[in-house]
């Protein structure tokens, strides 16, 4: 029999390889895209602060992500966790952005977004597959010992 949750961990599975990609293709097509660019000596000195600050900001966002509380509420709430990580969308400390040019600031927010969300969406991914195998592991440890039992009782429970 089919349950629900067995349903759901079905899946996750057929989906988590597409959502990996989903992950991995915009970070693929920046790198194309940043290496394609040429320009005079101020415009790529220009664009290497800038892609520092993205860097940082990336690294920032990944790093201040609660990744323990997602992927607790992942195992937990399973799918659910999943949908608030990609709605959620967490802004950098103002702190990081004090004394800062707009360019700076525009480009390190959207950064930080970007690196923060990420984290926060493989994290809870991370929780609910994990949670689905728990999951399962009990149901099939249940669904043997049920069998051990009705093996015993000559094909009655009592």
């Amino acid at each position: 029999m089919l349950t629900s949750r067995k349903l759901r961990c079905a899946v996750l599975s057929l989906l988590l390889p597409a959502m990996i990609l989903v992950q991995l293709l915009p970070g693929l097509a920046m790198a194309q895209t940043g290496s394609a660019q040429t320009g005079s000596m101020q415009s790529s000195t220009a664009q290497a602060s800038a892609q520092d600050a993205c860097t940082a900001a990336k690294a920032a966002g990944s790093a201040n992500v609660p990744g323990a509380a997602w992927l607790l509420g992942g195992c937990l709430v399973e799918w659910w966790a999943v949908i608030f990580a990609y709605i959620m969308v967490p802004s950098p400390p103002a702190s990081s952005l004090i004394g800062k040019s707009p360019e700076y600031v525009a480009i390190y927010t959207d950064c930080y977004k970007e690196g923060a969300k990420s984290a926060q969406v493989r994290m809870a991914w991370t929780g609910c597959l994990i949670g689905c195998v728990v999951v399962t592991a009990i149901e099939v440890a249940a669904i043997a010992a049920a069998a051990a039992a009705t093996d015993t009782n000559n094909g009655y429970l009592y």
